[in-house]
């Protein structure tokens, strides 16, 4: 590390960089920036920028104000007085990590919460979109992320909207400060008779970026919700299967995104449906179910064609049910052939990849920091490069860009380009060669402050 060519750093911060390159692993990591006012310029990098581009070796990003004020070949230019200077050949820097499918449950204690966040942020995922929980903490945690000082992820929220019959999941019960099932503005029961626009209000103004669609909701009332939210500015997310709602209602409200891959299969099933609880993947024979059946390729072109986003969190389909079907004997398996679930949730992945339709990198897990090394986002990556057809290129674009976009904030995050936000992250290998080079996290770089990728130790339970 060391500084341009122009004037020496101040002694305060020369110590504070040598003491951040010289400290041991901690539960938390040191944190350290330019001076207010002063300049942060990362030479001879190896940028790749988010947008999929082939990656660009020996540049240099410079940092201003929090937000990148240029990007040039190391050298050609000569960086501002008093800049500080991070060299780093060899090193590659990547957008900032956005897990678009996230849980942050939060009744487990702050200090517990508070570590399986930084958890998350020292591996490099810079930004969340919570999808479903209680506003009312989220939002504070919201307030906290803001800070580039906080080495914790940005939090985008949403307020879930379903029919009164979902809101008898145990689940209900952790988000709704002690109000009846289906009352909270971020919670909210809702019929063919609601107060839509009543409805959009309050989820608004909880804080939410957009609303959940979840489930047991027909297609009028989704088409209503969506439009309304539209309407007073907020993104509409869906699952893709909205009980009775089928995949192409969904598409067919113009939700921004819609989440989970594998049920494109109720796309093609004779009939849905009526409730959530009425749902099984046991009933469905995945042997017989086509990712290429033209009703799905009649979605997809669809979504290509609105600019519809697909969160197909893979992870959780594939480890939470198609690993652990394959891991029981056959006689206690509820799903006949996981194999065949696991063909179709990446085969129709891989469609939509193919078909031109933007995917996001989304876990749906929550982190287990005491039986893991780095956060679900990178085996999410991994999958959608060994499983699901995408080049790494496109799976860091999943999981950078189109996060932002699937937000609404792509003019601020999601890629490196002058005049975007500067939360980057600087890796020791090559991702474009090996997406498993995502979890050789050096530095995190949050709106311009620089955090040093430490373990975060938990503690005993």
């Amino acid at each position: 590390m060391r500084t341009s060519h122009t004037p020496k750093l101040p002694l305060r911060l020369c110590l504070t960089l040598a003491l951040l390159l010289l400290a041991p692993a901690l539960a938390t990591a040191q944190t350290t920036t330019a001076p207010p006012g002063d300049a942060l310029a990362l030479t001879g990098v190896t940028v790749i920028d988010g947008t999929g581009g082939p990656p660009r070796p020996r540049m240099t990003v410079l940092v201003r104000g929090g937000r990148i004020a240029g990007l040039f070949r190391t050298g050609r230019k000569r960086l501002p007085a008093g800049t500080t200077e991070l060299s780093l050949p060899g090193h590659f820097v990547i957008p900032g990590l956005i897990d678009a499918h996230y849980h942050l449950l939060l009744n487990r204690g702050e200090p517990e919460e508070t570590l399986r966040r930084r958890f998350a942020f020292y591996g490099g995922v810079t930004t969340v979109r919570d999808m479903a929980g209680d506003a009312v903490k989220l939002a504070e945690v919201a307030r906290a992320g803001v800070d580039p000082g906080t080495p914790e992820p940005r939090v985008y929220y949403s307020a879930v909207l379903a029919g009164p019959t979902w809101f008898s999941d145990e689940r209900v019960k952790l988000m709704m400060h002690d109000r009846p099932a289906g009352q909270a503005p971020w919670a909210r029961a809702v019929t063919d008779d609601s107060n839509v626009v009543q409805v959009i209000t309050e989820a608004k103004a909880t804080g939410a970026t957009g609303i959940k669609m979840y489930a047991d909701l027909s297609p009028a009332l989704v088409a209503r919700l969506s439009r309304e939210a539209h309407r007073q500015g907020l993104k509409v997310w869906s699952h893709l299967a909205i009980f009775p709602s089928r995949p192409g209602d969904a598409i067919a409200a113009r939700v921004d995104a819609v989440s989970h891959a594998v049920d494109f299969v109720w796309e093609l099933v004779e009939k849905m449906p009526a409730q959530f609880k009425d749902a099984s993947y046991r009933t469905i024979d995945w042997t017989h179910m086509r990712p290429d059946a033209p009703a799905i390729t009649k979605l997809l072109g669809r979504m290509k064609r609105q600019g519809t986003i697909l969160d197909a969190t893979v992870l959780v389909t594939h480890d939470r049910i198609a690993e652990r079907q394959r891991a029981l004997p056959e006689k206690e398996r509820t799903i006949k052939d996981p194999d065949a679930l696991d063909a179709w949730l990446f085969g129709v992945t891989r469609r939509a990849y193919g078909a031109g339709v933007r995917v996001t990198a989304g876990t749906d897990i929550q982190e287990a920091p005491r039986r893991q090394e780095m956060p679900n986002i990178h085996t999410e990556m991994e999958l959608l490069v060994t499983r699901a057809g995408l080049t790494p290129l496109a799976a860091l674009t999943a999981a950078t860009r189109n996060g932002a976009l699937a937000l609404g904030v792509a003019r601020d995050y999601g890629t490196i380009s002058p005049g975007k936000v500067a939360d980057l992250v600087v890796l020791s290998a090559d991702p474009s060669h090996d997406i498993r080079n995502t979890t050789k996290v050096v530095y995190i770089i949050k709106g311009g402050r620089v955090h040093r990728r430490e373990r975060v130790v938990m503690p005993e339970n």
